[in-house]
């Protein structure tokens, strides 16, 4: 399975790319939480659960899906990034 993902802003930097494909060999299902497991494998370190942290599966955003046990599909955009507001 191939995952796109594409990092904004500070996750960008922790990153330290803008996108990247993820390759996540012989998974029939997979979650987004397989997905920041194989990211962490590659050493990338973005905590998900971070307050402040969006995550969007194909435009949608996970925390209004299910989470981290939101299901993403081949060829899937994740779109990694931290939000900030103001008044």
């Amino acid at each position: 399975m191939l995952v796109n993902i594409k990092f904004v802003g500070r996750t960008r930097e922790l990153s330290g790319t803008g996108e990247l494909q993820l390759h996540i060999p012989g998974a029939a299902k997979v979650t987004l939480r397989d997905v920041i497991s194989a990211l962490r494998e590659r050493g990338v370190r973005v905590d998900a659960e971070e307050p402040g942290v969006l995550v969007l599966v194909n435009g949608r955003n996970a925390s209004f899906i299910k989470g981290l046990d939101t299901e993403v599909d081949d060829k899937s955009e994740v779109v990694i990034a931290y939000f900030s507001g103001g008044g």
